[in-house]
Protein backbone atom coordinates (compact mmCIF):
# COMPACT_ATOMS: atom_id res chain seq x y z
CA UNK A 1 0.00 0.00 0.00
CA UNK A 2 2.96 2.34 0.62
CA UNK A 3 4.20 1.80 -2.94
CA UNK A 4 0.71 2.26 -4.38
CA UNK A 5 0.47 5.58 -2.54
CA UNK A 6 3.94 6.55 -3.77
CA UNK A 7 3.11 6.06 -7.45
CA UNK A 8 -0.19 7.86 -7.00
CA UNK A 9 1.59 10.87 -5.53
CA UNK A 10 4.46 10.72 -8.02
CA UNK A 11 3.46 8.79 -11.18
CA UNK A 12 6.90 9.44 -12.68
CA UNK A 13 8.75 7.63 -9.85
CA UNK A 14 10.35 4.76 -11.78
CA UNK A 15 11.92 2.97 -8.79
CA UNK A 16 8.59 2.85 -6.96
CA UNK A 17 6.89 1.30 -9.99
CA UNK A 18 9.70 -1.26 -10.23
CA UNK A 19 9.40 -2.23 -6.56
CA UNK A 20 5.63 -2.44 -6.88
CA UNK A 21 6.19 -4.90 -9.71
CA UNK A 22 8.51 -6.96 -7.50
CA UNK A 23 6.01 -7.15 -4.65
CA UNK A 24 3.16 -8.14 -6.93
CA UNK A 25 5.38 -10.89 -8.33
CA UNK A 26 6.17 -12.06 -4.79
CA UNK A 27 2.49 -12.21 -3.99
CA UNK A 28 2.06 -14.78 -6.74
CA UNK A 29 5.22 -16.84 -6.56
CA UNK A 30 5.25 -17.13 -2.75
CA UNK A 31 1.54 -17.73 -2.39
CA UNK A 32 0.56 -14.60 -0.47
CA UNK A 33 -2.74 -14.37 -2.31
CA UNK A 34 -5.40 -16.80 -3.50
CA UNK A 35 -4.21 -19.52 -5.88
CA UNK A 36 -6.56 -18.38 -8.64
CA UNK A 37 -5.13 -14.84 -8.43
CA UNK A 38 -1.55 -15.77 -9.34
CA UNK A 39 -1.95 -14.97 -13.03
CA UNK A 40 -3.44 -11.57 -12.24
CA UNK A 41 -0.67 -10.81 -9.73
CA UNK A 42 1.96 -11.58 -12.35
CA UNK A 43 0.17 -9.50 -14.99
CA UNK A 44 -0.22 -6.57 -12.60
CA UNK A 45 3.44 -6.90 -11.61
CA UNK A 46 4.57 -6.87 -15.23
CA UNK A 47 2.43 -3.81 -15.95
CA UNK A 48 4.10 -1.95 -13.07
CA UNK A 49 7.61 -2.98 -14.17
CA UNK A 50 6.89 -1.98 -17.76
CA UNK A 51 5.61 1.38 -16.52
CA UNK A 52 8.93 1.82 -14.71
CA UNK A 53 10.85 1.01 -17.91
CA UNK A 54 8.71 3.38 -19.95
CA UNK A 55 9.73 6.13 -17.55
CA UNK A 56 13.42 5.11 -17.40
CA UNK A 57 14.48 2.53 -20.02
CA UNK A 58 17.91 2.10 -18.41
CA UNK A 59 16.65 1.67 -14.83
CA UNK A 60 18.47 -1.47 -13.64
CA UNK A 61 15.97 -2.11 -10.85
CA UNK A 62 13.12 -2.02 -13.36
CA UNK A 63 14.99 -4.28 -15.78
CA UNK A 64 15.58 -6.85 -13.03
CA UNK A 65 11.94 -6.71 -11.95
CA UNK A 66 10.65 -7.10 -15.51
CA UNK A 67 13.10 -9.95 -16.11
CA UNK A 68 11.99 -11.85 -13.03
CA UNK A 69 8.29 -11.39 -13.73
CA UNK A 70 8.71 -12.56 -17.33
CA UNK A 71 10.55 -15.63 -16.04
CA UNK A 72 7.71 -16.61 -13.72
CA UNK A 73 5.24 -16.09 -16.54
CA UNK A 74 7.19 -18.63 -18.60
CA UNK A 75 8.58 -16.04 -21.02
CA UNK A 76 12.15 -17.23 -20.57
CA UNK A 77 13.75 -15.68 -23.65
CA UNK A 78 12.46 -12.22 -22.75
CA UNK A 79 13.50 -12.73 -19.12
CA UNK A 80 17.03 -13.58 -20.21
CA UNK A 81 17.19 -10.62 -22.59
CA UNK A 82 16.21 -8.18 -19.85
CA UNK A 83 18.62 -9.75 -17.34
CA UNK A 84 21.48 -9.43 -19.83
CA UNK A 85 20.54 -5.80 -20.39
CA UNK A 86 20.71 -5.13 -16.64
CA UNK A 87 24.20 -6.65 -16.45
CA UNK A 88 25.37 -4.77 -19.54
CA UNK A 89 24.32 -1.48 -17.93
CA UNK A 90 25.96 -2.28 -14.58
CA UNK A 91 28.39 -5.22 -14.80
CA UNK A 92 29.57 -4.62 -11.21
CA UNK A 93 26.11 -5.08 -9.65
CA UNK A 94 26.26 -8.47 -7.85
CA UNK A 95 22.49 -8.77 -7.75
CA UNK A 96 22.20 -8.21 -11.51
CA UNK A 97 24.85 -10.90 -12.04
CA UNK A 98 23.10 -13.30 -9.66
CA UNK A 99 19.73 -12.73 -11.33
CA UNK A 100 21.19 -13.52 -14.75
CA UNK A 101 23.24 -16.49 -13.56
CA UNK A 102 20.30 -17.98 -11.68
CA UNK A 103 17.96 -17.49 -14.62
CA UNK A 104 20.39 -19.22 -17.00
CA UNK A 105 21.17 -22.11 -14.68
CA UNK A 106 17.58 -22.89 -13.67
CA UNK A 107 16.84 -23.33 -17.38
CA UNK A 108 19.73 -25.79 -17.74
CA UNK A 109 22.37 -23.38 -19.06
CA UNK A 110 24.83 -24.27 -16.30
CA UNK A 111 27.99 -23.72 -18.33
CA UNK A 112 27.25 -20.01 -18.64
CA UNK A 113 25.13 -19.44 -15.56
CA UNK A 114 27.35 -20.95 -12.84
CA UNK A 115 30.44 -18.78 -13.57
CA UNK A 116 28.19 -15.72 -13.46
CA UNK A 117 26.75 -16.82 -10.10
CA UNK A 118 30.27 -17.33 -8.78
CA UNK A 119 31.14 -13.79 -9.87
CA UNK A 120 28.14 -12.50 -7.93
CA UNK A 121 29.23 -14.45 -4.84
CA UNK A 122 32.80 -13.16 -5.09
CA UNK A 123 31.59 -9.56 -5.35
CA UNK A 124 29.23 -9.74 -2.36
CA UNK A 125 30.39 -9.34 1.23
CA UNK A 126 27.60 -11.53 2.62
CA UNK A 127 25.86 -13.38 -0.26
CA UNK A 128 22.25 -14.44 0.33
CA UNK A 129 21.51 -18.15 0.35
CA UNK A 130 19.82 -18.30 -3.04
CA UNK A 131 23.07 -17.27 -4.76
CA UNK A 132 24.36 -20.78 -3.90
CA UNK A 133 21.37 -22.98 -4.76
CA UNK A 134 22.10 -23.52 -8.45
CA UNK A 135 25.82 -23.91 -7.74
CA UNK A 136 24.96 -26.79 -5.39
CA UNK A 137 22.58 -28.31 -7.95
CA UNK A 138 25.27 -28.15 -10.63
CA UNK A 139 27.70 -29.93 -8.29
CA UNK A 140 25.06 -32.57 -7.59
CA UNK A 141 24.50 -33.24 -11.28
CA UNK A 142 28.27 -33.63 -11.67
CA UNK A 143 28.51 -36.10 -8.79
CA UNK A 144 30.50 -33.69 -6.63
CA UNK A 145 28.63 -34.54 -3.44
CA UNK A 146 31.07 -33.25 -0.80
CA UNK A 147 31.40 -29.96 -2.66
CA UNK A 148 27.63 -29.85 -2.97
CA UNK A 149 27.21 -30.35 0.78
CA UNK A 150 29.58 -27.47 1.58
CA UNK A 151 27.77 -25.19 -0.86
CA UNK A 152 24.32 -26.22 0.39
CA UNK A 153 25.34 -25.63 4.00
CA UNK A 154 26.62 -22.18 3.02
CA UNK A 155 23.24 -21.45 1.45
CA UNK A 156 21.40 -22.37 4.66
CA UNK A 157 21.91 -18.85 6.05
CA UNK A 158 18.57 -18.06 4.41
CA UNK A 159 16.70 -20.68 6.44
CA UNK A 160 14.85 -21.83 3.32
CA UNK A 161 13.43 -25.25 2.60
CA UNK A 162 15.42 -25.34 -0.63
CA UNK A 163 18.70 -25.17 1.29
CA UNK A 164 17.58 -27.95 3.63
CA UNK A 165 16.48 -30.09 0.68
CA UNK A 166 19.89 -29.67 -0.95
CA UNK A 167 21.68 -30.58 2.29
CA UNK A 168 19.48 -33.68 2.62
CA UNK A 169 20.22 -34.72 -0.96
CA UNK A 170 23.96 -34.36 -0.42
CA UNK A 171 23.71 -36.26 2.88
CA UNK A 172 21.82 -39.04 1.13
CA UNK A 173 24.55 -39.39 -1.45
CA UNK A 174 27.21 -39.42 1.28
CA UNK A 175 25.25 -41.93 3.42
CA UNK A 176 25.06 -39.51 6.36
CA UNK A 177 21.80 -40.68 7.93
CA UNK A 178 21.62 -38.22 10.81
CA UNK A 179 22.30 -35.19 8.65
CA UNK A 180 19.73 -36.42 6.13
CA UNK A 181 17.17 -36.87 8.91
CA UNK A 182 17.76 -33.44 10.41
CA UNK A 183 17.64 -31.68 7.05
CA UNK A 184 14.47 -33.47 5.94
CA UNK A 185 12.79 -32.53 9.22
CA UNK A 186 13.76 -28.90 8.71
CA UNK A 187 12.55 -29.02 5.11
CA UNK A 188 9.16 -30.23 6.36
CA UNK A 189 8.81 -27.00 8.32
CA UNK A 190 9.12 -24.88 5.18
CA UNK A 191 5.48 -24.96 4.14
CA UNK A 192 4.89 -25.05 0.39
CA UNK A 193 8.33 -26.51 -0.31
CA UNK A 194 7.54 -29.56 1.84
CA UNK A 195 4.01 -30.00 0.54
CA UNK A 196 4.87 -30.54 -3.12
CA UNK A 197 8.60 -30.22 -3.93
CA UNK A 198 8.28 -30.94 -7.68
CA UNK A 199 5.60 -28.28 -8.09
CA UNK A 200 7.69 -25.85 -6.06
CA UNK A 201 10.73 -26.23 -8.32
CA UNK A 202 8.65 -26.13 -11.50
CA UNK A 203 6.96 -22.93 -10.31
CA UNK A 204 10.40 -21.35 -10.25
CA UNK A 205 11.11 -22.44 -13.83
CA UNK A 206 13.32 -25.48 -13.18
CA UNK A 207 13.78 -27.83 -16.13
CA UNK A 208 12.53 -31.42 -16.03
CA UNK A 209 16.14 -32.62 -15.77
CA UNK A 210 16.68 -30.58 -12.62
CA UNK A 211 13.35 -31.53 -11.05
CA UNK A 212 13.76 -35.25 -11.77
CA UNK A 213 17.32 -35.28 -10.39
CA UNK A 214 16.32 -33.45 -7.21
CA UNK A 215 13.34 -35.72 -6.59
CA UNK A 216 15.56 -38.77 -7.06
CA UNK A 217 18.02 -37.32 -4.56
CA UNK A 218 15.29 -36.58 -2.01
CA UNK A 219 13.91 -40.10 -2.41
CA UNK A 220 17.36 -41.54 -1.71
CA UNK A 221 17.75 -39.40 1.41
CA UNK A 222 14.31 -40.44 2.64
CA UNK A 223 15.11 -44.10 2.03
CA UNK A 224 18.35 -43.74 3.99
CA UNK A 225 16.50 -42.25 6.96
CA UNK A 226 13.90 -45.03 6.92
CA UNK A 227 16.77 -47.52 6.98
Amino acid sequence: SCLEQAVQRDPAYSDAWAMLGWLRLDGGRFGYGARDEVGKQYADGLAAAERALALEPDNTLALKAASSINHYMGQYAEAERLARRAVALNPNDPDALAQLGWRLAIRGKFDEGIPILRQAIERTVNPPGWYFHLVAIDQYLKGQYREMLATAERSAVDGSGVSQALIAIAAGQLADRELARTSLERMELSGVMAGDPPAFFRRHGATDQIVDALMSGLAKAQALVRG
